[in-house]
């Protein structure tokens, strides 16, 4: 299943139907966000917190895929800083919910919880 905006729909939709959930990536929803709702931090609060509340919900295995962004330079761009500190605070979020947290450096993983 795809789902662009609403994760926590997708996720409440298919909970009795798989043991195994990838979410393929929250680096990318949050773009989807950002373009789809621009200058609409409430609107997007409400979603993120939707698919909390959906993962809180989930009681089998959900694999959340996501990149580090702030681990680079500090964009000149006032779009890509908000973007990459809500992509930070989003994968602040997830890790604290994650039982397993690993990080991916070329290509070896490192558990990071």
């Amino acid at each position: 299943m795809e789902e662009l905006i609403c994760l926590g729909r997708a996720l409440r939709s298919v909970k009795d139907s798989y043991k195994t959930i990838l979410v393929d990536c929250l680096t990318l929803w949050m773009s989807n966000l950002f373009f789809e709702y621009p200058d609409q931090d409430e609107t997007i609060s409400e979603i993120v917190d939707d698919f909390f509340l959906s993962i809180d919900k989930f009681e089998e295995t959900i694999i959340i895929v996501s990149n580090e962004l702030g681990m680079g330079i500090v964009p000149e761009n006032k779009l890509a800083r908000v973007y990459r500190d809500s992509l930070g605070f989003l994968n602040q979020r997830i890790a604290g919910r994650a039982d397993e947290v690993y990080m991916l450096f070329s290509g070896i993983p490192v558990r990071i919880k």
